[in-house]
């Protein structure tokens, strides 16, 4: 019922099958030099795009955030009685105690709360500027005008 089925046209061809006229078969790429896969082998074309891409990376992500750490490092090591800081919790305070990794704020007269060094975000938006130089009031300037319209009002 079933015939035996003849596989070997399906096989696939070997390096050196010998062919109808004589000359002998391979498996190379055409156009490619006689020899060229036996023994080199040839960087793999991603190689040059990745690293590229690994050095965007760097300069666009990794380099910024190892300045900002040092900068935010040299902030927190200078901290000084007197210093008007910010919490991350949004909380204003003046530095009366800087010991190892406590920061003591007072937040009002004869309120003083403890935090973290860590929990330093920076200094008060005041500070930020130079020292005496007064912040600007918002929503109006110094000749009572409205930024929006000009106007005195």
């Amino acid at each position: 019922m079933l015939e035996a089925l003849d596989l070997a046209p399906l096989a696939p061809p070997t390096d050196a099958a010998p062919v109808q006229d004589g000359t002998q078969a391979t498996t190379e790429a055409p156009g490619s030099p006689a020899g060229a896969g036996e023994g080199t082998q040839e960087a793999p074309s991603f190689f040059w795009p990745m690293l590229a891409i690994l050095g965007i990376f760097w300069f666009v992500m990794i380099g910024p955030e190892r300045k900002r750490k040092k900068q935010r490092e040299e902030m927190l090591g200078g901290l000084r009685k007197g210093t008007k800081v910010m919490t991350t919790g949004g909380l204003y305070g003046t530095v009366v105690e800087v010991k190892d990794d406590v920061v003591s704020l007072q937040v009002a007269d004869g309120v003083r709360l403890r935090f973290a060094l860590q929990a330093i975000q920076g200094p008060a938006e005041g500070e930020a500027t130079a020292k005496g130089e007064a912040a600007k009031p918002k929503g109006k300037d110094a000749g009572g005008s409205t930024p929006e319209t000009g106007a005195a009002s």
